[in-house]
């Protein structure tokens, strides 16, 4: 089965980077998107 992830977040980034690891580690490594809402704890560099 084939999926994509989407994950939207606002000032998170300690658990997103948490979960981005966890998710690379499923098996078929989907695609994961990441949706932030104008966080300012440094979310979008952070995932970059």
């Amino acid at each position: 089965m084939r999926c994509t992830v989407v994950v939207i977040t606002r000032d998170r980034r300690e658990t997103l980077l948490d979960t981005l690891g966890r998710l690379r580690e499923l098996p078929g490594k989907p695609p994961v998107i990441v949706v932030d809402n104008a966080s300012s704890d440094g979310t979008p560099e952070a995932v970059e």
